[in-house]
């Protein structure tokens, strides 16, 4: 089924996980965004993910997490303070395509 972009009436986003199931969806991107951070420093990606708001051990993600509410921007910045040698520009950048790629969650 093709439809066309007069069709859509709206988007939902909801990474809130009312809908959605946010850890199953968003554990693996937010591991990704850890890891381009840390620039290939292996013992920093898990510090960076409990800075993000997430526990590198189970993948959950507080729901009030720089992760969770955060935009592009905002967790590049909040990466880099938490010890990320990437530019935030740069770090912006790469989590915005990162973030824009995200696949369809699967429904609760």
């Amino acid at each position: 089924m093709t439809i066309s972009a007069s069709e859509i009436a709206g988007l939902l986003f909801d990474k809130d996980g009312t809908l959605l199931l946010y850890d199953e969806s968003w554990a693996p991107i937010n591991r990704e965004a850890a890891r381009l951070a840390a620039a290939g420093n292996e013992t920093l990606e898990p510090e960076l993910l409990i800075a993000g708001g997430m526990d590198p051990v189970s993948g959950k993600t507080r729901a009030d997490s720089l992760f969770a509410a955060g935009n592009a921007a905002e967790i590049a910045a909040g990466l880099v303070a938490a010890g990320s040698a990437v530019d935030v520009a740069e770090l912006t950048v790469a989590l915005d395509a990162l973030l824009s790629a995200v696949p369809i969650s699967p429904f609760r």
